[in-house]
Order: C-alpha cells, then sequence, then structure tokens
C-alpha cells in the first residue's frame, strides 16, 4: 500500500496507515473511551460540550484503527458511561424521550462509523494480500521463465560449436534438453494465462462426451514413463458401469494432467492408484488419484489450492516451483459443476479425488 506516513512505531504497524491487531485495537477502545470519560468529568463544568461528542471522537479513534469488534466496544462503553454519568443523575433518574433519542441515535452513528472502519481496514487488508501475491507471482515467474530460458539459450550455444554438433548422438542429447525445457516454459506460461482466464471469467467451456476412463489412460501412455523411470507402480482400475459425462475434454485433461503428473513427481518409491468409481445414485464420477509420496501436512492442507502456495516441505525437497498447477485444478473442478478434496498425512502420500456429474449445471 503506498501513501504519505508521518509517524511510525516500531514493529509490523504504521500508527496512522495500518491496521494494529485486534488486541492492540481492543485496548485502545478502553483507553480511548476512558480518556474521553476522564476529560468529559474533568471539564464538563467548566466547558458546554455537545452530548457524546468526546466519545463520538472515542469510537473513531478505536473503529479505524481496530475495525468493527473495537468500535462496538467503545460504542457500549461510552453509552453505559454517559448514561450512567451524565443522564440519570441530571434527570434525577426521570429519562426523557428525546435524552433516549440521543443515545439512540449515537448508538446508530457509532455503529455505522464501526461498520465504515471495518469496511476500510477489510480493503487495506486485500490491498496488501493483493500486493504481496504480485510480488510473489513475480518473483516465481521471473525464476521459472529464466530456468528454461537459461537451459535453450546455453544448449543452443554449444549446438553452435562445430565440435558438438558433428557429434550426432551429442546433438541429439542437447536437441532434446532444448525441446524439454521449452515444453517446461510453454506450460508455465499455459497455467498463468488459464488462471488469468478464470480470474477475469474469460474462459469458455466446450462441452462433449468424456469417456473418463479412456481419458485417463491417454494421459498414463503419456505420464507413465516417468513413473516407470522412478520404478514405480501405476495401477489403474476402471468402472465398467460408469458412464461417458458431458464436459469440457481439455479441461478435465488438464486436471488429470496436473494431479497425476504431482503423483508421480512427489513419490519416489511405492505405487500410484488411480481409480474410476460410478455414484449411480448421485448421477456422478469420480476419479480417485492415490500415491504414496511425501504427503501434505495438516497446516497446509488448507492452503494447497490457492494460488502460488506452496508447501515448505515440498519447496525444500524439490525446489520452488509455481504453485499454479492445484489452484487451476481447483478452479476447473468448480467450473465444470464438479468437486475436488484431498486426503494426506505427511510421509504417507495422498488422495486426491475429483468427481464429476454426469451432465454440466444449467
Amino acid at each position: 500500500m503506498e501513501g504519505r506516513s508521518w509517524m511510525k512505531w516500531p514493529g509490523r504497524f504504521n500508527i496512522l496507515r495500518g491496521s494494529p491487531s485486534r488486541k492492540i485495537g481492543y485496548a485502545l477502545a478502553v483507553l480511548a473511551t476512558g480518556s474521553a470519560l476522564f476529560i468529559k468529568l474533568a471539564i464538563g463544568t467548566l466547558i458546554e460540550s455537545p452530548p457524546f461528542l468526546l466519545f463520538f471522537a472515542a469510537v473513531m479513534i478505536s473503529s479505524w484503527y481496530g475495525g468493527l469488534g473495537p468500535g462496538l466496544l467503545a460504542t457500549f462503553l461510552a453509552t453505559m458511561a454517559d448514561v450512567y454519568f451524565f443522564f440519570l443523575p441530571s434527570q434525577a433518574f426521570e429519562v426523557k424521550s428525546l435524552d433516549i433519542l440521543m443515545v439512540g441515535l449515537f448508538v446508530l452513528e457509532a455503529v455505522i462509523i464501526s461498520v465504515l472502519s471495518e469496511v476500510r481496514l477489510s480493503a487495506l487488508r486485500q490491498a496488501g494480500e493483493l500486493n504481496r501475491l504480485k510480488s510473489q507471482f513475480l518473483s516465481i515467474v521471473s525464476h521459472d521463465l529464466r530456468t528454461p530460458l537459461n537451459a535453450i539459450i546455453g544448449y543452443s550455444s554449444l549446438l553452435r560449436d562445430p565440435r558438438v554438433s558433428e557429434n550426432v548422438a551429442k546433438r541429439e542429447e542437447m536437441l532434446e534438453r532444448i525441446h524439454q525445457n521449452a515444453r517446461i516454459q510453454l506450460s508455465l506460461i499455459t497455467d498463468v494465462l488459464d488462471l488469468s482466464r478464470i480470474e477475469t471469467g474469460k474462459i469458455a467451456i466446450e462441452t462433449e462426451q468424456v469417456d473418463l476412463s479412456e481419458l485417463i489412460r491417454e494421459i498414463l501412455n503419456m505420464l507413465e514413463p516417468l513413473g516407470t523411470e522412478k520404478g514405480l507402480v501405476v495401477d489403474f482400475v476402471e468402472d465398467p458401469t460408469a458412464p461417458a459425462i458431458r464436459t469440457d475434454r481439455g479441461k478435465v485433461r488438464q486436471i488429470f494432467t496436473n494431479l497425476i503428473g504431482n503423483a508421480i513427481k512427489f513419490t519416489e518409491q511405492g505405487s500410484i492408484r488411480i481409480r474410476v468409481i460410478h455414484h449411480l445414485s448421485q448421477e456422478a464420477v469420480s476419479v480417485e488419484i492415490t500415491d504414496t509420496g511425501i504427503g501434505i501436512s495438516e497446516e497446509d492442507l488448507p492452503h494447497i489450492f490457492e494460488p502460488f502456495y506452496q508447501a515448505p516441505a515440498f519447496k525444500e525437497a524439490y525446489g520452488p516451483g509455481t504453485g499454479l498447477g492445484l489452484s487451476i485444478v481447483k478452479r476447473f473442478a468448480d467450473l465444470l459443476g464438479g468437486s475436488v478434496e484431498v486426503v494426506s498425512k505427511p510421509g504417507a502420500g495422498s488422495t486426491f479425488t475429483v468427481r464429476f456429474p454426469y451432465d454440466l449445471p444449467a
């Protein structure tokens, strides 16, 4: 968040523009209301001031820095203090309707101030989160774009050397590496563009009849060699009763390419099991993808479908990635009227379950 800042406190918030923690906000509400009461008691006999003026200031300060909760606390304390110390004694316990009206107006206006302050703080928090995500996105994408580009430039430069280009085996190896890095870069750019289209609502759905078992066999034919290289056992269990579903083939392919690819990538030994399940009573078909890989911690599970999120254990073991794959999986599944769920335990693997209805919802 950009803007002028005249006075800063050490720590994590700016006293004039930042948002303190809730605890500080509540403490500020008590302090501000108490100060307003003290001042009103001290000078009330000397200076005539409009009712609730100082308490309005206490509510505004509390809600401005703390949001709705501290604002409402200040409102409650101010109302009780003003009624107890001023209205009741002055009226000898005979409160007039005008006094009740004034108290009601104060409470109403104070609540409105607190709500508006909460909206303001929420907008500031969202802006801060967007800035953080933007910085994280630029850092990740620039790194991931540079890595394959540097490899492509390096290998293509070597190919210009006659001693390398004349060696057929060496030349083919370098061309294959250039091809692999180009595909990695294309995949990254595709993920970024897909996420952008989803967020802006500009992504089209092209429906057709899709046999999930047939589609998964195609994906396995493409990815299974990667599992074979690692010595993994890949098991596919079909359900002969499962019908074809009406959905977007391309997006479903991307969902399962991501999930099966992740299962292979993050499993060093053991097996990967893919199972198609027909839910006749619910008119749906689901696919379970179970691996014996690294697993996901309980702390990371709520965040794995967030854009750019990477579990620390994954980054430590396999290096940084874009953190876009699972986010796109979740958004595509939702877009197609389906759902995706995950059950996992660190060191014991993960099971992702994707469910689709027979037909796209109207």
